[in-house]
């Protein structure tokens, strides 16, 4: 039988310990870049959850179909107010023009008695 010489053999074991312990951290750190935690995964399933319910209550396709007619409908009433108001803004301006008339005439009188 052979001699071991045992001194070489715990070198060399140790030597593929430190290398294997290494090269687990080296797999651990690569592998937390794709996996996640079992806490991570909870708070992205909740945060998923709730993304989820808002998008399920924003208005679809459909809605948003409604809204735009409803507003189409109203873009011809709001033409109709603003000719209103245009024809009320040309009012108070000929109101304007003899209110300032009169008041010039009553601060004349007043300068000449």
């Amino acid at each position: 039988m052979s001699d071991i010489n045992w001194g070489t053999v715990s070198a060399i074991t140790m030597v593929v310990a430190a290398l294997g312990s290494i090269g687990m951290v080296v797999l651990r750190a690569q592998l937390s870049h794709y996996f996640v935690t079992r806490s991570e995964f909870g708070e992205i399933e909740t945060r998923l959850s709730a993304a989820e319910r808002r998008v399920g209550e924003m208005p679809g396709h459909d809605d948003l179909r409604s809204i735009l007619d409803r507003l189409a409908q109203g873009a011809g009433r709001f033409d109709t107010l603003a000719a209103r108001m245009d024809g009320i803004k040309n009012a108070v301006d000929r109101t304007e023009v003899q209110v300032n008339m009169l008041f010039r005439a009553q601060l004349e009188r007043e300068e000449h008695p």
